[in-house]
Order: C-alpha cells, then structure tokens, then sequence
C-alpha cells in the first residue's frame, strides 16, 4: 500500500533531483563550454532512455486496455521517438561535431508531438463529462496567446533564418500550441480532484518541453542559443518530471493488483 509517507519521500527525491541536475549544468557550464555540452548530451540521453524504458512497462502493465492502455501506449511512441532524436543530437554532437540544428532529429521529435496528444485525449476520456466550456475556452485562449507572439516574432526575424529553418523552428510553437490546450484542461480537472498527482507530474513535465520549445526558437533566431544553453534544463527537468510521474503511475498500480488479488482471494 502507497502510505503518506511514501508520497512525501517520493516528492523529496523528485525536488532533490531537479535541484541536483540544475547544479550539475551550472556547475559544468563554470568549468567550460565543451564540458557542460558533454554532461547535457549525456543527461539528455539518460533521461530520456529512462522514461521510454518506465513508459514500456507501463504499456506491459496495462496491455492496451480501455482508453488508458491505449493512452500510455501513444505516450510510450512519443518518448520512443523523442529518444531516438536525443541520441541522433547526441552523435551530431558528440561524434560528427556537426550542428544537430537543422537534423533528422527533429523529424523524430516533431512526430512524438501528435503521439503525446492523443495520449492527452486518451488519458482524460473516462473523464470528458467533467470537462465544461470554460476550461476549453480559457485553454484555448491562453494557447493562442502564447503563439501569436512567437508567429509575429518570427516574421520580424525570418532574415536570421532561411524559409525552411523558419518552418521548421515555427512547427515547434504551433504543434505546442495544439498540445498546450488539452494539457491544460488536464490541469485545471486535476484541481478539481479528477485526475491524480501523476497526472500533475506528466503535465509539469511537457509544460517544460513547451518552455523549452519557445525558448530555443527565440534564442536561434537572435543566434544567442548555443549547446549546454540553460535553457537545456528545462528539457531534461522535463524527462525526470515524466519519469517521476511514470514510477508514481506504477507504483499504483501494482497497489490496485494487490488489493485485485485479494478480492479474488
């Protein structure tokens, strides 16, 4: 049974991790450029092997039942996805020393974009009675109006870039923008009680890929983004996020086959 007690351990150990990766990047960006590039790829790499291997389990576990299993099934395609663009960075990076911006990384991150919305769909389906017009309205709002500053931006900007960067750096923002209003929705029912603290978790956590998102597509068209930026926090703050939600997640369900088994008992 998860106690209490178990809960506060686990949001210490989630805070102590946030704290503990934010230091390690600022440490190594004080000791050199190259050095804070190798420790974020790495990071990079870790973390987002470890949600996709937590998401592959969770999939096992719930076997593609009902609107969950299909959810979490979609959600582990995104991460998958999202792994394989953080490795092919990681070799542009670390082996070719190439720029991985443009790359065919990001063909892998852009298709994990509609993945995780269907998994946002999925997810609060059982739910969708509880949903009001409200939330859609207020989510959509706050959706548009953080794209139509980053559309405009882009257009007063686009002699940085060439047309297929352009598009390429505006498909970031847009697909965000797609994901941001049911991700949102997510938020506001889990203040009203109708979805779980993993929930939070999961949500805290693509908020953070979305930041991040905006961010790098700010600082490439003013060409003040470089590899080991601190904006690449973010992004890593957002796969510990995931994985957090992701063993928490678990954790409940091996607690509903316990209490299962015992019924049938």
């Amino acid at each position: 049974m998860i106690t209490t007690l178990d809960t506060i351990k686990g949001q210490k150990f989630l805070v102590s991790t946030l704290i503990a990766t934010g230091f390690g990047i600022l440490f190594f960006n004080f000791i050199n450029e190259q050095t804070a590039l190798l420790f974020t790829d790495l990071m990079f790499v870790f973390t987002s092997g470890s949600v996709a291997v937590l998401s592959i389990i969770v999939v096992i576990q719930n076997r593609l039942e009902g609107y969950h299993g299909k959810a979490w099934a979609l959600f582990s395609s995104a991460v998958i996805f999202w792994f394989i663009a953080e490795v092919i960075w990681t070799l542009y990076q670390q082996v070719y020393k190439i720029d991985p911006w443009p790359s065919e990384a990001d063909f892998f991150w852009l298709v994990g974009y509609p993945l995780f919305f269907g998994f946002l769909m999925y997810y609060q389906r059982p739910v969708h009675k509880s949903i009001t017009k409200k939330m859609v309205v207020s989510s959509t709002l706050i959706s548009i109006s953080i794209l139509v500053p980053l559309l405009y931006v882009s257009y007063d900007e686009n002699l940085r870039l060439n047309e297929f960067e352009n598009l390429l750096g505006l498909s970031y923002p847009i697909l965000n923008a797609f994901v941001l209003i049911p991700l949102l929705i997510g938020v506001f029912l889990f203040f009203k009680g109708k979805v779980n603290f993993m929930w939070i978790l999961m949500s805290l956590g693509m908020i953070s890929f979305i930041v991040s998102d905006n961010w790098f597509f700010l600082t490439t068209l003013n060409e003040s983004y470089h590899p080991g930026h601190p904006l690449d926090l973010l992004y890593i703050w957002g796969y510990v996020l995931f994985s957090f939600g992701l063993y928490d997640h678990m954790k409940i369900f091996h607690t509903k086959t316990i209490f299962h088994k015992l019924d049938q008992n």
